[in-house]
């Protein structure tokens, strides 16, 4: 989403846009310089029970809010029924996606004054850049023609100078192996294995969580050795700042990998026939293992490493959402060219404003000053 915000700001400056989004989520809209508002709503109100909130309290509060302004665009992001409802109440052209995500009702998307036919097959953040340059009429540049993972275009990421004084600067490696999904977890014992060789070659661990699951699992594994740091609970601001400060991020499929993304630390992340790569993490400084059929488990440790050495050796221990020279020739060496995107790691076999746009979760309104 805040790739899009980037594009939309340089071409239809001054922008101001009005984000609704899931409360758990609101923080991150407002790091954006084009926003104005982050207006949050419930996840259980706004797609468990949809017509229970379109005729509830907060409801009517946030169609007064909203109704506030008015909005040169309207674009839906999500695609829920509740979502599309909103956006036909503010009396401005709404726009969707054709094709609704695989978890949408169908039928929403007749609501759409306009609709857009993306394609399917790329990176949900190229998707939505498209969106946004299809519904504000402006042209912005394809970089990537795939559902790779990676983002080539340096100044879409966010600044890491935004969270921290020294990006990069700290001789820590922080591990985001958990998943609320159980094909998605990087074993502990691997993990713990993992930990004792970064330990050995220096660095410094530590482990970010956000649910109970994430905390249980991250005490497990750091069980007895000094050398690594379970942080406490932690907002998305703080848990954003700690990556920007990391000298690289082993991740698995999770939330938290978007962060280490935005602000583009290097970062190793493990998949399986679990991710769709259309939905990953979407950054610059990037490695993927993808173990394909096989478990999460056959990606061994030392596998690992070895991605990890690669991607410091080619992107130093700067992490200020910068990419040097050499980005565009690792890319292209390593993991395929930028025109038709990375192509993943094969995994080792064992030895033997101004206008003004309104967003809600998110829809989004844009409005001319």
């Amino acid at each position: 989403m805040l790739p899009a915000f980037t594009d939309a700001q340089r071409a239809m400056a001054p922008l101001k846009i009005d984000c609704v989004v899931e409360e758990r989520f609101q923080e991150i809209p407002a790091w954006h310089s084009a926003v104005d508002r982050v207006l949050p709503v419930s996840r259980e109100a706004w797609h468990r029970h949809p017509l229970r909130a379109l005729t509830s309290r907060p409801w009517q509060q946030l169609r007064l809010q909203l109704k506030k302004h008015h909005y040169d665009w309207v674009l839906d992001l999500d695609g829920s029924l509740a979502s599309v409802w909103l956006s036909r109440c503010l009396n401005t052209a709404s726009v969707g996606f054709e094709q609704q995500r695989e978890d949408g009702p169908k039928l929403s998307r007749l609501l759409y004054r306009s609709r857009f036919a993306g394609d399917e097959n790329r990176h949900w953040a190229e998707q939505v850049r498209d969106l946004f340059a299809y519904a504000m009429k402006y042209t912005r540049p394809v970089l990537a023609t795939s559902k790779s993972p990676a983002c080539p275009d340096s100044s879409c990421i966010l600044q890491a100078h935004q969270f921290c004084h020294q990006p990069g600067q700290s001789n820590d490696i922080v591990l985001l192996c958990c998943s609320r999904y159980a094909g998605r977890v990087y074993p502990a014992e691997q993990a713990r294995a993992l930990i004792e060789s970064l330990i050995e070659s220096g660095f410094r661990i530590r482990m970010a969580w956000r649910d109970v699951k994430s905390r249980e699992y991250a005490r497990a594994v750091a069980k007895g050795l000094e050398q690594v740091d379970v942080l406490p609970k932690l907002k998305l601001s703080g848990i954003t700042a700690v990556l920007a400060e990391a000298r690289g991020v082993i991740t698995v499929d999770n939330g938290l990998s978007h962060l280490g993304a935005a602000v583009n630390v290097p970062m190793v992340t493990l998949l399986n026939q679990d991710s769709d790569l259309r939905y990953v993490a979407y950054g610059g400084k990037q490695a993927v293992l993808n173990s394909g059929d096989e478990p999460l488990s056959s990606l061994l440790p030392s596998q690992v490493i070895q991605a990890l050495n690669t991607l410091l050796s080619a992107h130093g221990s700067q992490g200020d959402g910068s990419q040097g020279d050499g980005f565009q020739e690792h890319v292209s060496k390593e993991y395929g060219s930028q025109e038709h995107g990375p192509q993943e790691v094969k995994p080792i076999k064992k030895p033997a404003l101004s206008p003004r746009v309104q967003l809600s979760p998110p829809v989004l309104a844009v409005e001319d000053a």
